[in-house]
């Protein structure tokens, strides 16, 4: 959404703090040690107010990456937020997990790639995890509080469940999560092949009434061989110009032509070369460089804001 965002890990903080001798040890994330549990705290809080400090000055989203699982946890960051500036919103995002299946891809992803693990014999690593898993649950407490801000995502698909969730940046979340997947999915991002206006080839991906020339005709056929040599089904987008959706027509699959995968309008600079941009809307151009986000294109144009 083009919003400035920053994330603040409370892990990546304990490992710098403890020299990464707690990764390993189980007890460390005991709820009965209460040496470990006052490190921690100190720890998780000193992360939340380095947040605070970065949110109040860049006026952006913070994405605090702890495991928030206690009310008691999640009431002491209401009220640090609270205390910073009254106007900050707060939205928790809890992920309840019930499919084995789910839980063990993700815990075997959790070994292989968190820097907790880095190094450590798989079998050593996944029984520590377990052990820690099993001291959060000892303590977990699901978000009950129908006053606070939260989203609750199931079992890693999309059904979720919402409270309080209002305004344009906490909406935006929903699609994302709503995505999240434990399994590998292969995305191909490709051009439309080459299409028939040879005569101005630079500005060619401009014009949106071009349609496949041979060659890109012979481009879209050696794709759709390539797809059916790694993949037996495949979900495919496009555009609703002519040469992507005759470039999706190879593909054994249904496709789907969206208006929201077009090129951006660029208005009165549709036949001009981004290169010369400088020259032919000198104004336009000093404004895309401060802010290219919203600034929207003469003529009738669209901004990358616009959409988003």
């Amino acid at each position: 959404k083009g919003m400035n965002a920053q994330l603040f890990n409370v892990g990546k903080k304990r490992r710098q703090t403890d020299n990464d001798r707690s990764s390993m040890n189980p007890s460390f994330f005991s709820p009965v040690n209460e040496d470990a549990k006052r490190i921690r705290e100190e720890i998780a809080f000193q992360v939340v107010h380095e947040l605070l400090d970065w949110l109040i000055s860049n006026n952006g989203v913070g994405i605090l990456d702890a495991t928030n699982s206690t009310e008691e946890r999640r009431n002491r960051i209401l009220e640090a937020c609270a205390e910073r500036d009254s106007k900050i919103r707060v939205v928790f995002v809890e992920v309840i997990c019930e499919d084995q299946a789910v839980l063990q891809e993700n815990m075997r992803q959790k070994i292989a790639n968190s820097p907790d693990f880095a190094g450590a014999d798989p079998e050593e690593a996944m029984k520590a995890l377990k052990e820690r898993i099993s001291n959060y649950e000892k303590v977990y407490q699901t978000i009950a509080d129908e006053k606070t801000s939260y989203i609750k995502l199931f079992n890693m698909q999309s059904k979720v469940h919402l409270n309080k969730i209002y305004g344009n940046v906490s909406r935006s979340l929903l699609p994302y999560i709503m995505s999240l997947h434990v399994h590998p999915r292969p995305i191909y991002l490709i051009r439309a092949g080459l299409s028939e206006n040879k005569s101005d080839a630079e500005q060619d991906h401009l014009l949106k009434t071009a349609t496949l020339s041979k060659e890109g005709h012979s481009f879209a056929q050696l794709f759709k061989e390539y797809l059916l040599s790694k993949h037996d089904e495949c979900a495919v987008y496009c555009s609703t110009l002519p040469r992507t959706i005759q470039t999706a027509q190879y593909l054994p699959w249904e496709y789907h032509s969206l208006v929201m995968l077009n090129p951006i309008d660029t208005g009165d600079l549709t036949r001009v070369h981004p290169q010369d941009y400088e020259i032919a809307f000198p104004d336009f151009s000093r404004q895309f460089q401060i802010d290219p986000f919203r600034t929207r294109y003469p003529g009738g144009g669209e901004s990358y804001f616009d959409v988003m």
